[in-house]
């Protein structure tokens, strides 16, 4: 800033006032006008204000710079690429993104013609978008392909302006690789779904196969047009409920549909059934049923999704063999189970002749036997009682089919007090607490349920160190009844889930506890009734066994 007599310096303004006082230290004066101290005080005030004014001057100079550099930095590194291109296309200025998407530096680039990183297969898209910017003056876009040496094909998205005062072109580059080769890939697999489509609804046609969903939320069965041609019905006019599908099928098989779903549901395995449907001709429609079951985010069962497939014609050469083998099997069956009874039931009276007479020798000649001979004697009778325990549980396991009555209504409530009365001594005996929600009214074999309720409460007393706690819950699911009796007993090891439903299957046998009859016994009876039997348990915290009835 430019200096006047009427804006004095600091410098003059302090040679001014030593001057001064040192005339008046040599003539040995004092400063005694005030005239001259207020002109002087003025000066400096004056002085200072000028000063302030400087620093501010200076202060706003300084932020202008910084956000020059600032905004010089924020273009050089930003994630755009900035070009500056001449009237014949040269560099003349470009960030530090614009020469990474060139694939050299920025020095390297200034003064290369810009079109020779431009991809032969766009050039007429440059060549049409620089044409458009210098003609018609105005924001152009477009998109195209660089080709950089040693660098694989990168897609850019090109905004250009032409800049009137230099006659120059702005050009923003922005890297959409990523995105088109996303776009191709989803192109390319819609292209192949819709192949694949193509090829589905061949095959569905071809092969008379039908789509159905059932959601449990809503209870609706959706039926595809294949599937109700399939069934007979005019496409639209199926009802769209469990009920409307139970109507349409042979009654016989519905209650393998209904154990499949109930399994399918509860285990949550591939559902998977074949039956027969009502129709109009002689000749039955056979239709095989496979499904897999939909689960939320909680792993609960929220509905099923699969096909249904007309294996009518394939049927037709193998039906005859099928009901032949089905009669067979059925007739080898009958014989096995009356051959077990006849043997347990004649087996018993001999083995009580044993055991009598074995228990008749002691007590006679007892005081003529060793420790030894004793220790033999109660081997034998331990063994005959054995014995006779096994060919009771065989007893009852050839009598489920051999003296099973018709179905009627049975309270389960009853059932249980029953069972209750009649394991009392028992109960009592191990101080047994036995819980029972309130259980419905079902269609079942009374004695059989008899029969499985209590092999399962003695099994959740006699197997239990512990004061024995028992429990009995039921639900109601869409198909079945399903019971659980949960005791507070040792647990069983999960490798054991499943074999200890077969006969003669024991988890411990040198202790001789139990025949392994008890649980093949409940699982007979279940199956007759249209269930399942499985058990959930881990060691040191009891087990649940659970068994469904069918509706």
């Amino acid at each position: 800033m430019k200096k006047t007599e009427n804006n004095p310096n600091p410098a003059s303004i302090r040679q001014k006032a030593e001057e001064l006082f040192k005339k008046k230290s040599e003539k040995n004066e004092q400063v005694s006008s005030e005239s001259d101290c207020l002109k002087l005080i003025h000066e400096l005030e004056v002085h200072k204000i000028e000063l302030e004014l400087i620093n501010e001057e200076l202060r706003r100079a300084k932020e202008q710079a910084e956000f020059i550099a600032e905004k010089y930095a924020e273009l050089y590194y930003a994630p755009l690429g900035y070009f500056t291109l001449s009237n014949n296309g040269k560099i003349v200025e470009l960030n530090f993104n614009g020469a990474q998407m060139l694939g050299s530096t920025r020095s390297n680039l200034i003064g290369k013609s810009f079109i020779s990183f431009i991809s032969a297969d766009t050039l007429s898209i440059f060549n049409l978008f620089i044409s458009q910017i210098t003609k018609d003056k105005i924001i152009e876009s477009c998109e195209l392909t660089l080709s950089v040496i040693n660098k694989n094909h990168s897609y850019v998205y090109l905004n250009g302006l032409s800049r009137n005062d230099s006659n120059q072109i702005q050009i923003i580059a922005v890297d959409i690789t990523a995105r088109k080769n996303a776009e191709n890939e989803s192109n390319r697999l819609l292209s192949e779904l819709k192949k694949a489509q193509s090829k589905l609804r061949i095959a569905l046609e071809s092969g008379s196969i039908g789509i159905w969903d059932w959601n449990l939320e809503t209870h609706e069965l959706v039926w595809d047009e294949r599937t109700e041609r399939m069934f007979g019905l005019t496409p639209g006019s199926f009802g769209k409920t469990v009920r409307d599908f139970e109507a349409l099928v042979n009654e016989e098989d519905l209650s393998h549909i209904h154990k499949a779903t109930d399994i399918a549901l509860k285990n949550n395995f591939q559902y998977e059934t074949v039956f027969r449907i009502k129709s109009g001709g002689s000749q039955p429609k056979y239709i095989s049923s496979k499904a897999l079951v939909n689960k939320n985010e909680e792993g609960v069962p929220i509905g099923m999704t699969g096909v249904y497939i007309d294996i009518t014609g394939f049927t037709k050469d193998t039906e005859q063999l099928v009901i032949k083998l089905n009669e067979e099997l059925l007739r080898s069956n009958k014989d096995l189970e009356y051959f077990a009874y006849v043997a347990s039931h004649d087996l018993q009276e001999p083995l009580r002749s044993v055991t009598s007479f074995t228990q008749l020798l002691e007590k006679q000649y007892g005081d003529k036997l060793d420790e030894k001979a004793h220790e033999y004697i109660r081997f034998a009778v331990d063994g005959a009682r054995r014995m006779y325990d096994l060919l009771n549980g065989l007893l009852e396991f050839s009598r489920i089919s051999i003296k099973e009555k018709l179905f009627s209504k049975t309270d389960m409530n009853q059932i249980v007090d029953y069972v209750i009365k009649n394991l009392s001594l028992f109960i009592d005996e191990k101080h047994v607490d036995i819980k029972s929600d309130k259980l419905p009214v079902i269609n079942a074999d009374m004695n059989q349920m008899v029969h499985l309720f209590q092999n399962l409460i003695v099994n959740a007393i006699k197997f239990n160190d512990s004061p024995p706690e028992v429990s009995i819950t039921s639900e109601t699911g869409h198909t079945h009844y399903v019971f659980c009796v949960k005791d507070n007993g040792p647990g069983i090891e999960p490798q054991y889930h499943e074999r200890i439903f077969q006969i003669f299957q024991r988890l411990n046998p040198s202790k001789n506890e139990g025949t392994g009859i008890g649980l093949a016994i409940c699982k007979r009876i279940v199956e007759r009734h249209g269930g399942n039997i499985w058990v959930e348990s881990k060691p040191g915290k009891g087990s649940a066994f659970f068994f469904s009835i069918q509706k």
